[in-house]
């Protein structure tokens, strides 16, 4: 499966998302968005994502447009992806987790990514036609809920 997953990653033009905040009252109206997925560089195991896009809120007529690189790893061995920010550049990835599958078609990060005060965990789910990454951050002043899906 992960040869699978590793070929429409390659593949990706697209990317959809919502963002949801759980927090009770929310701290920011539901989000929604889309934008282009240009693959920047491929080798046999890594994968380099820039997005461009905008989002806006689902209440209001204001967009904000957005950037992000993003760099997947393929570790054959242990039959895992990795995902990386490269907001630093290149050189400087922050690693965000290790992606374990946890069924024929989904992965879940194990281990959180702990930024300052903020935890962030990912899970992925995909079929021939997309594939679909959750973000899930909780913090003293987050709990949101943010929904990619990359086609």
């Amino acid at each position: 499966m992960i040869h699978e997953l590793w070929d429409k990653l390659g593949k990706i033009t697209q990317v959809e998302f919502s963002s949801t905040c759980r927090m009770i009252p929310p701290s920011y109206d539901q989000r929604t968005g889309q934008g282009k997925v240009i693959i920047q560089s491929r080798d046999a195991d890594s994968i380099v994502f820039f997005e461009k896009g905008k989002w806006q809120g689902v209440q209001s007529a204001d967009s904000t447009a957005f950037t992000n690189v993003f760099r997947w790893k393929i570790d054959e061995k242990e039959n895992r992806l990795s995902l990386e920010h490269l907001r630093l550049g290149a050189n400087h990835p922050v690693f965000l987790f290790h992606l374990n599958f946890i069924g024929d078609k989904s992965l879940r990060s194990l281990q959180p990514h702990e930024c300052k005060e903020d935890t962030y965990m990912g899970s992925v789910l995909f079929d021939k036609h997309f594939v679909h990454l959750d973000w899930r951050i909780i913090g003293p002043k987050k709990n949101e809920i943010i929904r990619l899906v990359y086609r």
